[in-house]
């Protein structure tokens, strides 16, 4: 036992002078700084990388929401067209008459695709 336990004493005594030298100490501010540093940059990437990732997404969500607005606005001029020429075949002797005007309303087939377009785009 008095073997082994001089073997561990020399070694504990290496160690403590090991440890102690300006040298280890210096080894061991470097690695500290460079985990630091390796830290905070990951830090600052990662932060930097979501930004980016939400800007692309603000970026594709505004144009999706374009693309859906103009293709609204033309359905919109489309109906307003085609009403424009409905109401410009309307006359007042038609509005006089229900039967009449009923008939030329059912009559335009047109006019009923596009209603019938615009309910289902709802």
């Amino acid at each position: 036992m008095t073997n082994a336990a001089s073997l561990l004493r020399g070694a504990v005594a290496g160690l403590r002078d090991a440890v102690s030298t300006l040298k280890f100490r210096v080894v061991l501010v470097v690695v500290g700084s460079a985990l630091v540093a390796g830290l905070v940059s990951t830090y600052f990437v990662s932060g930097q990388s979501g930004k980016v990732a939400t800007r692309l997404l603000l970026e594709q969500q505004t144009a999706e929401i374009e693309l859906v607005a103009e293709m609204l606005n033309s359905q919109a001029a489309q109906v307003q067209h085609a009403l424009r020429l409905l109401a410009s075949q309307i006359t007042p002797e038609l509005l006089r008459n229900p039967a009449a005007l009923q008939e030329l309303l059912v009559s335009r087939v047109l006019i009923r695709q596009t209603f019938a377009a615009l309910i289902v785009a709802a």
